[in-house]
C-alpha cells in the first residue's frame, strides 16, 4: 500500500512487465538476478531485449551500465550461445567499449571492478595480497621494510642533505625507486592475468 491508502500490488503476475518495471540502475544485483531468471522460464526472447533495453543510450532504454553488465554476465553464466549469438544485436543498443568490459568482468570475475574502485579508496578486502606484494617487490628494490635503502627515516634524511644538487638527486632516487615498484607490480597483475586466460580459454 502506498502512500495516501492506494492499493498497490507487487507483481504484475507478469515476470517480464516485473522486470521491466522494477529493474531499475540502483537495483541490487541479487535482486536483478532473480527477477532475470523468473523472466527468462517466462519468455526468454522477451527477456532478451529487455536486457538490450537496460543498455540502450540511444533513447532506446534506460541506459543502465551496471545493470547491463550484470544481466550479460548472468547470460554467460547460464545461456553463453545465447549471449555469443546476440553481440551484434547487443552492441546496437550500446558502445564498442562494452565488450571488452564484459571479458574483462568474466576473466576477473563480476565484483573486479567494484574491488578495484575500493582498492583505490584503500578498503579493498586483498589489502593483505597486495601487502604482500609490496614486501616481495620491497626485497628486490631496497623500498621500505628492515634494511630497505628508502625507508621513511632515510627519505627524510636524503630530503635533509646539505646542498640543493644532493637533495633533487636523493628525490630523484627515491622516485625511480617507487617507478620500479609500480611498474614491478604491474607486471604481476599482467602475468596473473595472462594465466587466468590461458587456463580459461585451454578448457574451453
Amino acid at each position: 500500500m502506498r502512500q495516501k491508502c492506494i492499493i498497490s500490488y507487487l507483481s504484475s503476475g507478469n515476470p517480464c512487465l516485473d522486470f521491466f518495471f522494477h529493474v531499475v540502475p540502483d537495483t541490487p544485483k541479487e535482486s536483478l538476478e532473480q527477477r532475470l531468471h523468473a523472466a527468462w522460464n517466462h519468455d526468454a526472447l522477451t527477456t532478451l531485449k529487455l536486457i538490450c533495453n537496460l543498455r540502450g543510450v540511444r533513447g532506446t532504454g534506460k541506459s543502465d551500465k551496471e545493470g547491463f553488465y550484470t544481466a550479460a554476465l548472468w547470460l554467460h553464466g547460464y545461456h553463453p550461445n545465447n549471449l555469443a549469438c546476440n553481440l551484434e544485436s547487443l552492441s546496437n543498443f550500446g558502445y564498442f567499449k562494452d565488450f571488452p568490459e564484459l571479458l574483462y568482468r568474466i576473466l576477473q570475475g563480476s565484483e573486479s571492478r567494484r574491488i578495484q574502485f575500493q582498492r583505490k579508496r584503500g578498503l579493498s578486502r586483498g589489502r593483505g595480497r597486495a601487502r604482500d606484494t609490496s614486501r616481495f617487490s620491497s626485497r628486490i628494490f631496497g623500498i621500505g621494510g628492515r634494511g630497505g635503502r628508502f625507508t621513511r627515516q632515510a627519505a627524510i634524511r636524503a630530503l635533509r642533505a646539505p646542498t640543493r644538487e644532493q637533495r633533487i638527486a636523493n628525490t630523484e632516487k627515491i622516485n625511480q625507486a617507487e617507478k620500479a615498484k609500480a611498474s614491478l607490480y604491474r607486471k604481476i597483475e599482467k602475468i596473473s592475468l595472462g594465466k587466468k586466460s590461458f587456463t580459461r580459454y585451454s578448457q574451453d
